[in-house]
């Protein structure tokens, strides 16, 4: 059975080490410091390895005035011996061996050097491989057959003999021809990335073959890739070093009956940011206002939810009947009940009630009173300007008459509040209605209307007209802008969101809420390339 040394050579530029250094790095992750042998493998190396201006160490040192092999500790032959012109000198404490890689003259020739300087290191692992066996041997030449075609090929090509499946070689050369392959550096990975860190192994050899670095992002912060990189024997890293992204929450939709802002410090929905619910006039918030966006891309707590507000039970008045709507539940905000009254009763009071934002009834349940038939024909009023104290007679007893009304105001204008006061009845002759509209709205119309005489309104109810902010003009191609109106478009609670085409970062506030005094809350931001 025929055999094969193979040598793997790796080589170290960063840190550059002391002769001692270098010999103890190669002897703890390989063998050790490459021992030149020849001048084939002096030309190798010099033709793979780089150029390095310190040059590199080799394992050869003068131990006792005598140039020994530091993995043997053997004296290296004179005829092995490749020394620059000149070389070696005898100058006092320059016993370490370096070579020169590729340099303009004497090329891969040996220099003595002080081995405290620092230079390259070139280890190496070997193995022994087994690629052939004999099948004849003679006059000192042997038959050889190969049992591994690819090493096989590469011995033949160190050999520069063109290769055939049976080949006569003389034994020596197999005793000699070395498949050397070198295991590069990897390049230099910049350990400051942002909001992150690189942790290489081993610490002294950041950079050499099967080390390996891994990208850990802060927290809040994700890697956009592989966060674990290896180095080939190619001298490649086995994938490019990841950014360090912010963490992303799901965009968030207001609950029902409510409005939702944010703030955003690390752009929008994402890790850090904070939104705040605001419940609708007549809505009771059940749960907590604030959500924050946590480092694991979940928002917590959950959102909560807005109620309506109750107002209390109603029951059908004595001789008659109550009918109600309920857009968000039965006696709640919203809530619209009439009242009605049987044949020959009635209806003394307000048939229209509401369920207001206070949680109360607009106007007080009415009541179904007396027989109408012999009232209305024994009728007389004590007043004649203004028949309110009119008292109707019917042989059996006095009931009070029921002053001219106005048409009913039982509800008050979209985002308004209304406030009445009846000095008689309600609705009637004299009662007197206020309208206020809600923060960012204003009123359209009269304030304030009274019930004449004629049951009729002095104006008619104001409307709330939403309170606008300036358009946004953007005058850059680079920043985008999407903007949402809860109400109106560019009105109060309206949120401007702005971001940069790709390549360009944003600089200033990402959103804009147009506020209750007419202003944006901020200034649009700028996009810088």
């Amino acid at each position: 059975i025929g055999e094969v040394h193979a040598w793997t050579y790796n080589y170290s530029t960063v840190p550059s080490r002391s002769w001692s250094m270098a010999s103890q790095w190669c002897q703890k992750y390989f063998m050790g410091m490459v021992p030149i042998r020849s001048q084939e493998e002096t030309d190798y190396l010099n033709n793979l390895l780089p150029y390095n201006p310190k040059y590199y160490w080799i394992g050869i040192k003068k131990k006792d005035e005598v140039w020994i092999w530091e993995e043997t500790g053997q004296k290296v032959p004179s005829e092995v011996q490749n020394w620059s012109p000149m070389e070696p000198d005898s100058i006092r404490g320059q016993n370490c061996v370096e070579i020169y890689i590729k340099r303009d003259k004497s090329t891969g020739k040996w220099n003595n050097e002080n081995c405290q300087k620092k230079k390259g290191t070139i280890c190496y692992t070997g193995k022994v491989l087994l690629v052939g066996k004999v099948v004849n041997s003679i006059q000192g030449s042997v038959t050889f057959a190969c049992v591994q075609p690819p090493v096989c090929r590469i011995l033949a090509a160190l050999m520069q003999n063109v290769w055939r499946q049976l080949e006569t070689i003389p034994a020596s050369a197999i005793q000699v021809s070395r498949a050397h392959s070198v295991k590069k550096e990897c390049p230099f990975l910049n350990q400051t990335i942002s909001a992150g860190s690189i942790i290489c192994s081993p610490p002294d050899a950041p950079y050499s073959y099967n080390s390996t670095c891994e990208v850990r992002c802060d927290e809040g912060y994700e890697a956009s890739g592989q966060n674990h990189l290896q180095c080939d024997h190619t001298g490649q890293w086995s994938a490019s070093v990841p950014a360090c992204t912010v963490v992303q929450c799901n965009r968030l939709k207001a609950p029902h009956n409510a409005i939702i802002s944010c703030e955003n410090p690390l752009g929008e929905h994402s890790y850090g940011s904070t939104c705040t619910v605001e419940c609708n006039k007549g809505f009771d918030l059940i749960g907590t206002n604030t959500t924050k966006c946590s480092s694991q891309g979940q928002w917590s707590p959950q959102l909560p939810v807005c109620q309506a507000k109750q107002c209390p039970a109603l029951g059908s008045p004595a001789h008659g009947s109550l009918v109600c709507s309920a857009p968000h539940g039965e006696f709640s905000f919203g809530a619209q009940c009439g009242s009605t009254c049987e044949d020959g009763f009635l209806l003394n009071g307000t048939a229209e009630t509401e369920c207001t934002s206070q949680g109360v009834w607009s106007t007080e349940t009415p009541h179904c009173l007396g027989k109408k038939s012999s009232l209305e024909r024994n009728c007389s009023c004590l007043h004649e300007e203004r028949p309110i104290s009119c008292y109707m007679l019917d042989g059996i007893g006095l009931m009070p008459s029921i002053a001219r009304p106005c048409p009913l105001l039982a509800k008050a204008p979209p985002n308004g509040t209304l406030t009445c006061s009846h000095p008689h009845s309600h609705s009637s002759y004299g009662s007197q209605c206020e309208f206020e509209c809600d923060v960012g709205f204003w009123s359209k119309g009269a304030s304030a209307i009274t019930c004449n005489s004629s049951g009729v309104w002095s104006q008619d109810p104001p409307t709330c007209q939403p309170l606008q902010c300036e358009a946004i003009r953007v005058f850059s191609s680079s920043l985008y802008v999407n903007c949402s109106h809860p109400v109106e478009e560019l009105s109060f609670g309206s949120q401007c969101f702005f971001s940069c085409k790709e390549g360009f970062s944003l600089n200033g506030t990402q959103t804009l809420t147009c506020t209750s005094a007419v202003f944006w809350s901020d200034t649009p931001p700028t996009c810088r390339g």
